[in-house]
């Protein structure tokens, strides 16, 4: 498997603070930083004409292989976040996310994040879609 690297313009996902993300000073909880990375995928997803719900009915879903991330600053109660998420690199059935969380020109976080394609009947690994694939190819050579 080849895989093709990405200079790809990040999608920007924006995410409001609320009480519950927080713990009981009004800092975000760590584990809710992957939540807002988790949205902020399904939104690029989204972004591209494919809705979750859409691909599980034809039995395929996304699964994710490996995380790293790193914390820089806490995020607090009513603080307005930006996700910025963009492929680092893909081959036929995995990509690699690069995305960061951002309070307006402070980087508070930031995740590298390798999803892979799930066949839902077997619960194994599968190639993508050739739209998809081509899709994220597209998008990859688009901005190099």
């Amino acid at each position: 498997m080849t895989s093709e690297t990405a200079v790809c313009p990040a999608h920007i996902h924006t995410v409001r603070v609320y009480y519950e993300d927080t713990d009981a000073g009004g800092v975000v909880y760590h584990t809710n930083y992957l939540a807002f990375c988790e949205r902020a995928r399904t939104e690029w997803l989204r972004s591209l004409g494919y809705s979750q719900h859409a691909l599980l009915r034809e039995d395929i879903g996304f699964a994710v292989r490996d995380l790293s991330c790193r914390f820089f600053a806490p995020a607090h109660l009513d603080d307005l976040l930006e996700i910025h998420s963009r492929i680092a690199s893909h081959s036929r059935a995995r990509m690699v996310f690069e995305q960061t969380i951002w309070r307006g020109d402070k980087k508070l976080f930031a995740a590298t994040v390798t999803v892979f394609c799930l066949n839902m009947q077997t619960r194994g690994p599968m190639a993508f879609a050739p739209d998809f694939l081509s899709l994220l190819t597209s998008e990859t050579s688009a901005s190099t």
